[in-house]
């Protein structure tokens, strides 16, 4: 069940991701990369704010970490994504030629994994 959880916070984060990719880089004209940057934490924060109270939050086991804890940890796994997510998505679009919604679409999998299993065991300790 958790796992679903995850997926739909994720989903929640990826349609945030995406969205404001799209509006920075095409509205605010800001180069994509950049956009992404701002765009990855934007939806990390979201992410870990549902996580939390949703995914993670079981009322018979209280947190190891608080809630301090639990964001910096949170954050130092995120930026880990947040580099792999960047490195793919520059040579998937800038390298292969991808459209570059459509090579964050391919790079989120990846970081989705990588951040489940992560925080699974490091910040809300599995």
């Amino acid at each position: 069940m958790r796992i679903l959880k995850f997926v739909t916070v994720g989903v929640i984060g990826v349609i945030i991701n995406i969205s404001l990719l799209y509006t920075l880089t095409e509205y605010a004209h800001l180069f994509y990369l950049s956009a992404s940057t701002i765009a990855m934490e934007t939806s990390i924060i979201s992410n870990f704010i549902w996580n939390n109270i949703w995914t993670f939050k079981d009322p018979e086991k209280p947190y190891e970490k608080t809630l301090t804890e639990r964001f910096i940890s949170f954050q130092i796994i995120s930026v880990c994504a947040l580099t792999l997510y960047t490195i793919l998505l520059y040579i998937f679009t800038d390298v292969l030629n991808i459209y570059y919604i459509y090579s964050s679409l391919l790079t989120i999998p990846i970081t989705v994994t990588w951040n489940y299993l992560a925080n699974s065991y490091i910040t809300w300790r599995g």
